[in-house]
C-alpha cells in the first residue's frame, strides 16, 4: 500500500517545485517590470485607467477555463480507467463505460491527489500571471505558442497523475483481497462440450463459486479468481457475455477462496 503511494508523493511534490519557480520567475518579472515602467506623474490617472475586459471576452474566457478543466478530467479519467482495467488484463475498448464515468474518474483523480492538485492549480495560475505580465514581450505570436506548450504540459500531467493513481489503486485492492469486489454465483444457459475438455477455465470458474464480479457492461461480465493469501499470484479475467447466463446472484462475500 505504501508503495503505490510513494510515486503519488513525489508528483506532487515535482509538481509543487515547479509550481513555487513559476511563482518566483512571475514575481521578478512583475517586480522588473515595475522597476522600468515608473509612474509618470498623476496625470495618468486623469485620463483614467485602461479599460477593463468586456462581458464578452468574461464569457469566453470562462467557457475557454471549464472546456479546459472538462478535457482535463476526461483525459485523466481515460487514462485512469485504462491502466486500472488493464491490470486485470481488461481492454478498455470491451468495456462501455460511460463518458460520464470518465469524468468521475478524473474527478476521483483529483480527489485521492490533493496535494497533486493543488500544485497543478498553483502552477496553473502562476503560469498565466507570468504570461500576462511577459506578454508584450512575447507579442501574439509568443503569447500563443507559450499558451499551446503550457496546455499540452497540462495533459501530460493529466496522463500521469492518471497512471499514477490507477496503479496506486490496484496496489491497495490485491493488498486487501479485492474488498471492492463481490463474490458471485452463476447459473448458465447449457452448453455443449464437443471435447470434454474438463480443463476450460472459464467453466471451471463458474462451477467453483469462487468467482468475484470485476465489471458488469451492456454485453459481457468481466470475472477473476483471486487466491486468499497470494495477493501477488498473477490475475486471469475471464469474460462471460450475457447471453451464456440464465442467472446471476451478488453474494455479501468480499474475500477469495483459498
Amino acid at each position: 500500500m505504501s508503495g503505490g503511494n510513494k510515486p503519488t508523493s513525489r508528483l506532487g511534490q515535482s509538481i509543487a517545485t515547479a509550481a513555487l519557480a513559476l511563482g518566483l520567475i512571475s514575481l521578478r518579472s512583475r517586480h522588473r517590470l515595475a522597476v522600468a515602467s515608473p509612474l509618470r506623474g498623476s496625470g495618468n490617472y486623469s485620463r483614467g485607467s485602461a479599460p477593463g475586459p468586456t462581458l464578452s471576452e468574461i464569457i469566453g474566457s470562462a467557457a475557454f477555463a471549464l472546456g479546459l478543466i472538462t478535457a482535463w478530467l476526461y483525459v485523466a479519467g481515460w487514462t485512469y480507467a485504462y491502466h486500472y482495467f488493464d491490470r486485470f488484463r481488461i481492454p478498455l475498448l470491451l468495456v462501455d463505460l460511460p463518458r460520464e464515468h470518465l469524468l468521475i474518474y478524473g474527478g476521483l483523480t483529483v480527489q485521492k491527489n490533493p496535494f497533486a492538485a493543488v500544485g497543478i492549480a498553483i502552477l496553473c495560475i502562476a503560469a498565466v500571471a507570468a504570461l500576462f505580465v511577459s506578454r508584450k514581450r512575447l507579442g501574439r505570436v509568443g503569447t500563443t505558442g507559450v499558451l499551446v506548450l503550457g496546455v499540452l504540459a497540462l495533459f501530460v500531467l493529466a496522463r500521469q497523475a492518471g497512471t499514477v493513481t490507477a496503479a496506486a489503486d490496484f496496489v491497495l485492492q490485491r493488498d486487501s483481497d479485492y474488498r471492492a469486489y463481490p463474490r458471485v454465483e452463476l447459473d448458465i444457459k447449457s452448453v455443449t462440450d464437443v471435447t470434454g475438455d474438463s480443463n476450460d477455465k472459464a467453466l471451471a470458474l463458474v462451477r467453483s463459486g469462487c468467482a468475484r464480479l470485476v465489471l458488469a457492461g451492456k454485453d459481457r461480465l468481466f470475472l477473476v479468481r483471486p487466491v486468499r493469501g497470494a495477493p501477488d499470484l498473477d490475475l486471469h479475467t475471464v469474460i462471460l457475455p450475457w447471453s451464456d447466463i440464465k442467472g446471476l446472484r451478488i453474494t455479501d462475500q468480499y474475500i477469495s477462496c483459498e
